[in-house]
């Protein structure tokens, strides 16, 4: 299925889409693709997928079938009450985003699927119009280190 985008920039569900690379949006009440992507009672785009299959699919369940080879995976963002809101976004506490955050590292990390993935944690203040700028080059020469935290000990 192409993605059809309602935007003048490319956005990364489009060079997604472009490399024949599988992807799911996976969400619990609303979800972020939803803003430029067919989301409506009458049209959905079939990358949309409940959160619970995402879970599911990450445990290595026979029935829910592969997990997606690039999964993005909305938290709750409060639409129908901020009680249940895991986005980490004042006026709520973050401790349920933190939560979530464990949920969905640990679903991956204790799955059939861990040797084989990343996870990156994003924090997106709406300003998401910026997915079209070209990243600066890496430099050249040095060995790849692994991320880590400013305070980690090399």
């Amino acid at each position: 299925m192409a993605v059809v985008s309602h935007h003048r920039a490319p956005l990364v569900f489009d060079l997604i889409e472009k490399n024949n690379v599988s992807w799911a949006d996976c969400f619990r009440e609303m979800l972020q693709g939803g803003s430029v992507l067919p989301f409506s009672a009458t049209s959905v785009d079939l990358h949309f997928l409940p959160y619970s299959l995402f879970l599911a699919r990450a445990a290595g369940a026979q029935t829910a079938g592969p997990l997606s080879e690039v999964a993005f995976v909305d938290p709750n963002f409060g639409f129908f009450t901020n009680q249940s809101e895991t986005n980490e976004h004042l006026p709520t506490d973050i401790q349920p985003g933190r939560g979530f955050l464990s949920q969905v590292v640990n679903a991956v990390r204790n799955g059939p699927y861990s040797k084989d993935s990343i996870i990156f944690i994003t924090y997106d203040e709406h300003g998401g119009f910026y997915d079209h700028a070209r990243l600066p080059q890496a430099p050249q020469g040095r060995p790849a280190r692994p991320l880590a935290s400013p305070r980690a000990v090399p």
